[in-house]
């Protein structure tokens, strides 16, 4: 197809960086000239590369590829784009430029999906931040790929699912019927399961009762809960360190909207966003191994994704055998513990991703692991034992909240677990959390502060925020002084004594609080 004179498109879409969606337009301009297809704006060799997908899907579906110099710009061009996203939009821009399609929507139109080279339409990673960004785009007309229009519909959000290409040039020239009747036809074959499916057994949640002859063990689990602690359970094998953990995610609160959505963002943009995750409310349990890599802990990349400490938002990320993991990897929960996020950086970029977790750390006491349960038993000296407990550096163990110990359970206890006893305790513990969350938020906005639980306060000032008494202050640091704990030791002390409080409904931290909270602090802090 030849050109007489300069021809022109455009077509919204957005792109990935990092988590966040972030809004782009393609532009086609058509000159007369040699045959050329030029692609601007700082784009990797993934965009580069479509141009011949895009000349073959544009001849599959019976169009004639222009023979004039085509010229696309991705803006912003100053942020470095990559992905497959940009087929479907860039393809349609070619054909508008062209003059070989016309289109009677007025307004802006936005789409992304990639192409293959038969013209079908696929989903590209990510789908709800880009969701995201074109619900903030206010931009009516938004054209994705099939498989994305059941995350659309979570978001509220009115979309034309396409499932090829000819079907979104049909839908540009409202060939086939006007844009209500299409949009319902479309959007009738793609249902949301049914919210009342039953859990899959190995969804059944855990029962705190099994917690029984772990007194300190379970009073810890709910503190951790109730306040958004960190916790380190050390104990030999067998005594309960795993199922403890679960148990912590299953008597904490439901997810609200926006951490639902937090969470569905990070799964979509590394693609392992299921059916389920999109009805279910149950905060992430990230079990991580100790073979993991510092990469896959943080995230990273050359297109950085997110990683465990990501993964774990509003929930529990569980590291089981801590001692085992390499030095280098357990150092990096240091800043994640302190602040909200991490920041990965690159060549020309740096990416924050969220990182507000609990952590949950379990370990043996010693290398064979006898040490509690029978001392007489263990065949590490006392040189092996400290080698074993220094591999977790000193300035994590300061950064932790509770420490509590697993030792071997009575008879009584240990027939009650055979038999599989459920008292339906993590009901009544789930509603005492909720509680406990709903008085610290309502005394962050008493004081003024922004809405966060105990465990991720950053206050300057605990005594005044935290409304501690002048006693119970007092003996705090006579205890931290006696401990030789740090500062940041006593602070943490502090917010633990706060969810004591909190728990009881006291409006006030006592001395009383603050001895209880004594006790889960670490030995060697």
């Amino acid at each position: 197809m030849s050109v007489r004179k300069t021809r022109y498109a455009k077509i919204s879409t957005c792109f990935l960086f990092g988590i966040e969606g972030i809004p782009a337009d393609i532009e086609v301009s058509i000159s007369a000239g040699l045959p050329a297809f030029e692609i601007v704006g700082l784009c990797d060799l993934s965009i580069r590369e479509s141009k011949e997908r895009i000349r073959s899907v544009i001849r599959h579906a019976g169009y004639d590829f222009p023979t004039g110099r085509i010229t696309a710009g991705f803006s912003p061009a100053y942020i470095h784009k990559s992905g497959s996203s940009f087929d479907l939009p860039l393809a349609l821009c070619v054909l508008l430029a062209s003059g070989q399609i016309h289109t009677s929507v007025k307004g802006p139109i936005l789409a992304f999906g990639e192409l293959t080279l038969t013209g079908k339409v696929r989903n590209v990673p990510g789908s709800i931040p880009r969701l995201c960004c074109a619900r903030d785009s206010n931009i009516d007309e938004i054209l994705v790929p099939m498989s994305a229009v059941r995350e659309a519909r979570l978001l509220n959000l009115c979309v034309i699912g396409v499932s090829d290409l000819k079907s979104a040039i049909q839908y540009l020239e409202r060939r086939t019927a006007e844009r209500d009747i299409m949009a319902g036809e479309i959007l009738m074959e793609v249902d949301l399961p049914d919210a009342n499916l039953p859990l899959t057994p190995a969804e059944e949640p855990l029962d705190f009762s099994l917690l029984k002859g772990q007194e300190k063990t379970g009073r810890a689990i709910l503190l951790s809960a109730a306040g958004f602690h960190s916790l380190l359970m050390t104990g030999s094998p067998g005594t309960g360190k795993t199922t403890a953990a679960r148990i912590l995610q299953d008597i904490l609160p439901p997810l609200d909207a926006k951490e639902k959505l937090d969470i569905l963002r990070l799964k979509s943009v590394i693609r392992i966003l299921e059916e389920d995750d999109l009805l279910s409310d149950r905060r992430p349990f990230r079990y991580v191994h100790h073979t993991c890599t510092a990469a896959a802990m943080a995230g990273g990349g050359a297109n950085p994704t997110p990683g465990e400490l990501s993964l774990s938002l509003h929930g529990v990320l569980f590291l089981d055998e801590i001692a085992e993991f390499p030095g280098r990897v357990i150092d990096l929960l240091r800043q994640p513990l302190e602040e909200d996020g991490i920041l990965i950086s690159r060549a020309g970029s740096k990416v924050r991703f969220p990182t507000q977790f609990i952590l949950v750390a379990a370990m043996n006491p010693c290398r064979c692991g006898k040490l509690l349960e029978n001392p007489k038993a263990c065949t590490c000296s006392d040189r092996q034992r400290r080698q074993y407990m220094n591999r977790i550096s000193g300035p994590l163990l300061d950064r932790i909240d509770l420490f509590t110990e697993l030792g071997r359970i009575d008879t009584d206890a240990l027939r009650e677990s055979v038999n599989g006893t459920n008292l339906h305790m993590s009901d009544r513990m789930r509603e005492q959390v909720e509680m406990c969350w709903q008085r610290q938020y309502e005394r962050c906005d008493e004081t003024g502060q922004p809405r966060s639980l105990n465990g991720m306060n950053r206050t300057s000032c605990p005594t005044e925020s935290f409304r501690i008494t002048s006693e119970a202050a007092d003996s705090a640091v006579q205890f931290a002084d006696k401990l030789t704990l740090s500062a940041r030791g006593l602070n943490r002390m502090l917010k633990v004594a706060r969810t004591i409080a909190d728990l009881e409904g006291a409006r006030d931290v006592s001395a009383a609080h603050v001895s209880e909270a004594l006790q889960f602090r670490h030995k060697m802090s």
